[in-house]
C-alpha cells in the first residue's frame, strides 16, 4: 500500500518525491513495524522461508536460467517446479485479462492451464499499455497504471502463487483500473461525446450488476458453486473432487463417484479423490460417515 500510495502522490498530485516519502512516513513506519511481527511469527517465517527457496525448487532448463537471473521466485507448497515462473506470470497476467476482459468466465477455481501463445500476446499488450500510460500519460492514467501494476506485485509480477490465477487478486488492482477509466471519461467529457458516454457507462453498470447478481445466486449453493467451476473449466481436478464432496454431502454418491473417477482420470494417484472414493464405499457398505 505504501508504494500505491508513493505512486498516486508522484503522479497523479505532482508532488515531488521526497516529499511524497515524507507524506508515505505514517504507512512506511507501519509496514515496517508488520514485516518485523511477520520475522517474529513462526507461521510466516515458514512462508517467507518458502518464498526465499522458492528459486532453488527449479528442476527444469528453464527454471535454473531463471533462478540464475533473480526471476525464479514462485511459490509451488515446496514442491519441486517444473514450470517455468515466467510462464506463470504470463499465465497469471493473461488469466486475470481475461477475467476483467469477459468476468462472465470467472470461477471460484478457474484451475491452471499452459501459457499459449495468445496468452503471451495478452500479457505482451498489457506491459505496453501499462508502460505507455506512465511515459505519455501524467496525472490519473499514469498514476492508475502505477497502482496496477504495484498491487499485482506481490502475487503476479514479483512472486507468484502456486495458483495464479484467481478473481480475488483483482480487488485492489481494480482500483488503479477504476482511476484510468476515470481519466478517460474526464478526457471524453465534451458535450458532442458526453450522452453517448452516458449511455456506454449506463449499460456498463447494468451488464456488471447482473453478473453480481448472478454469481451471488451461484455462491448460495455448494452444489451450484463447484458445478459452475467444473462446467466453465471441466479439466481442473480440484474442482472436480470438490463437486463430488459437494454431491457426497447431499447423498448421491453416483454422482459423488463419477467426479471422483473424473478428477483421478485428469490427475491419477490424487489423494483426495482417493479418499473420497473410499468414503463413498464405506457409506455403500453401511458405515458410518
Amino acid at each position: 500500500y505504501p508504494a500505491m500510495w508513493i505512486a498516486w502522490l508522484v503522479l497523479a498530485k505532482g508532488l515531488p518525491l521526497a516529499r511524497s516519502l515524507r507524506r508515505a512516513t505514517p504507512h512506511l513506519v507501519v509496514s515496517a513495524v508488520l514485516f518485523i511481527g511477520m520475522i517474529l511469527h513462526p507461521g510466516y517465517r515458514t512462508l517467507l522461508a518458502e518464498a526465499a527457496a522458492s528459486g532453488r525448487l527449479a528442476v527444469t532448463p528453464v527454471g535454473e536460467v531463471e533462478q540464475r537471473l533473480g526471476m525464479g521466485f514462485c511459490f509451488n507448497d515446496n514442491k519441486p517446479r517444473e514450470d517455468s515462473c515466467t510462464a506463470r506470470r504470463v499465465e497469471s497476467i493473461a488469466g486475470l485479462t481475461r477475467f476483467l476482459v469477459a468476468p462472465w468466465t470467472i470461477s471460484i477455481d478457474p484451475g491452471r492451464r499452459a501459457a499459449h501463445a495468445v496468452d503471451w500476446l495478452v500479457a505482451t499488450l498489457v506491459v505496453l499499455a501499462v508502460w505507455a500510460a506512465l511515459r505519455w500519460w501524467p496525472g490519473a492514467g499514469a498514476a492508475g497504471a502505477a497502482w496496477f501494476v504495484t498491487a499485482l506485485l506481490p502475487t503476479s509480477i514479483v512472486l507468484v502463487r502456486s495458483d495464479p490465477v484467481s478473481d480475488r487478486l483483482l480487488y485492489l488492482p481494480m482500483v488503479g483500473i477504476a482511476l484510468v477509466v476515470a481519466a478517460i471519461a474526464s478526457r471524453m467529457s465534451t458535450k458532442a461525446v458526453r450522452p453517448l458516454a452516458l449511455v456506454c457507462v449506463c449499460a456498463i453498470l447494468v451488464g456488471l450488476a447482473l453478473l453480481t447478481w448472478q454469481r451471488n445466486v451461484t455462491y448460495q449453493s455448494e452444489l451450484a458453486l463447484w458445478q459452475d467451476a467444473v462446467q466453465k473449466n471441466p479439466n481442473n481436478p480440484r474442482a472436480r473432487v470438490n463437486l463430488g464432496y459437494a454431491y457426497e454431502l447431499r447423498g448421491e454418491l453416483d454422482r459423488a463417484e463419477s467426479e471422483y473417477h473424473a478428477a483421478l482420470g485428469l490427475r491419477p494417484s490424487l489423494r483426495w479423490a482417493e479418499q473420497g472414493l473410499q468414503r463413498v464405499s464405506h457409506k455403500r457398505e453401511g458405515g458410518s460417515p
